[in-house]
Parts: C-alpha cells; sequence; structure tokens
C-alpha cells in the first residue's frame, strides 16, 4: 500500500480543492438568470410611462414625523405624572416622617408621676430594753506581746 493514499500530499490537496471551487463558481453562473430589457426600452413612451408613475410617487415622511411628535408629547407627559407622582409620594413620606419625629418627641418628654399615698405607718412601743452600748475590750498589748 502507497502511503499517498491514505495522506495526500500538500500538492495534490491543493489541486483538488481548486477544482471543487472552480465546479462552484461555474455552477453560480448558470444559476443566476437577468430580465433581459423590453425591446421599447430607449423609446419616449417606456420612459413617459414611468416617469408618470415616479410623480406619483410620495413619502410618508410628514404623517411619520407628526406621529412620531405625537408620541413624544405622550412620553413627555407620561414622565411629567411620574415626576409628579414620585413628588407626592415623597411630600407625603416627609409629612409622615415630621409627624412621627413629633409624636416621639411628646414621648421622650419626661412627666413627674405623683408620690403615691400609702396607708400611714402607726408605732409601737416595744417591750424589749433598749440595748446598753459597751465599748468592745480589745486585747492590743497581748497580740503586740505575743509578736516580739
Amino acid at each position: 500500500m502507497d502511503s499517498l493514499d491514505y495522506f495526500p500530499s500538500f500538492d495534490t490537496f491543493g489541486m483538488v480543492l481548486r477544482s471543487v471551487i472552480r465546479e462552484k463558481i461555474a455552477s453560480h453562473i448558470h444559476v443566476h438568470t437577468y430580465m433581459c430589457l423590453p425591446s421599447n426600452f430607449n423609446s419616449v413612451d417606456y420612459i413617459t410611462f414611468f416617469m408618470q408613475k415616479i410623480e406619483e410617487f410620495h413619502l410618508y415622511t410628514e404623517k411619520r414625523a407628526s406621529e412620531r411628535q405625537h408620541l413624544e408629547e405622550l412620553k413627555k407627559a407620561e414622565e411629567l405624572e411620574k415626576q409628579r407622582v414620585l413628588q407626592e409620594q415623597k411630600r407625603i413620606q416627609e409629612e409622615q416622617e415630621r409627624i412621627e419625629i413629633i409624636r416621639l418627641r411628646q414621648e421622650l418628654v419626661h412627666k413627674a408621676n405623683p408620690i403615691p399615698e400609702y396607708k400611714p405607718v402607726e408605732i409601737k412601743p416595744s417591750a424589749k430594753p433598749l440595748t446598753v452600748p459597751l465599748s468592745p475590750q480589745f486585747e492590743t498589748e497581748k497580740r503586740l506581746k505575743a509578736k516580739h
């Protein structure tokens, strides 16, 4: 077996590729067909026929411009309405915050409560004798002698 069957050289590959490209180009040439111009193409009647159609031709640029302007006006009105709603919401939010601050300040003010009234305390005399105070007898001299 020849190695060229499995691995064609670059030159043979290039030749095959060129032949395939030529075939594709040739097939494209035959596919495209063009209309032939009519025999009276250069006559005055044929030219005036197309000129009449061109005179009737008109563009819708004015109509489209007016529609576009109308849409822009609607868009602008919608944007203004959005801004108005946002401003109204912002105003309402600020008003609620102001009311909340006033309420919190009123709650923070300290209000003194009156002293509650209890039952009066009755002082009863005791049957125990009073304590007699005695001074303590510290034995400091003994402690001092014990250290030395």
